[in-house]
């Protein structure tokens, strides 16, 4: 299993804790520096560049979260075409991003990070999933990002108790 973007390596030591043979990419020295203090397997490489260097079909899964709101469209694509190209057949490709449904995640985590570019649809997504050859896709929601979930000092915090009604007022 590769994690693009993978970071200090978080995801990486989950999946080796649980005896699954994985590695991370990352292109930031920093981290990779980090990861490696712990052990980790990781490269120090564009992922982009990197999965341009796998052998077809030769990953059973590709993890990546956070990291393709930090990239043009034409990058993401390249990226899931890539990721296609690289996965087994019934390989799957897992991507995590702030969800552009979510109030919360334009008013109070998005703009928290630099480097985001884009939000990005799980609709469009699908859709270079789709385009890219993946034969099933599928969207969910992560339930940790609802408002009681943010910092007490946010206003987003409040938002479930807000006394919104859908009848017509006279």
């Amino acid at each position: 299993v590769l994690d693009l973007g993978c970071g200090m390596g978080g995801f990486v030591k989950l999946l080796r804790v649980q005896g699954i043979d994985g590695y991370g990419v990352d292109s930031d020295p920093q981290c990779i520096a980090e990861a490696r203090a712990h052990n980790l397997p990781v490269i120090e490489a564009d992922v982009v560049d990197y999965l341009r260097t796998l052998e077809p079909a030769s990953l059973d899964a590709i993890f990546s979260a956070h990291m393709v709101e930090h990239m043009p469209y034409s990058v993401v694509l390249e990226t899931i075409q890539l990721a296609q190209r690289a996965l087994k057949p019934g390989g799957r490709l897992l991507l995590v991003t702030p969800n552009p449904r979510a109030l919360i995640a334009h008013l109070e985590l998005y703009h928290m990070h630099f480097g985001h570019i884009a939000m990005y649809h799980p609709k469009l997504l699908a859709f270079f999933m789709d385009y890219a050859g993946f034969a099933h896709t599928e969207m969910g929601e992560n339930p940790h990002t609802m408002a009681v979930q943010v910092s007490a000092d946010s206003p987003l915090r409040t938002l479930p108790a807000l006394p919104f009604s859908t009848s017509a007022q006279s």
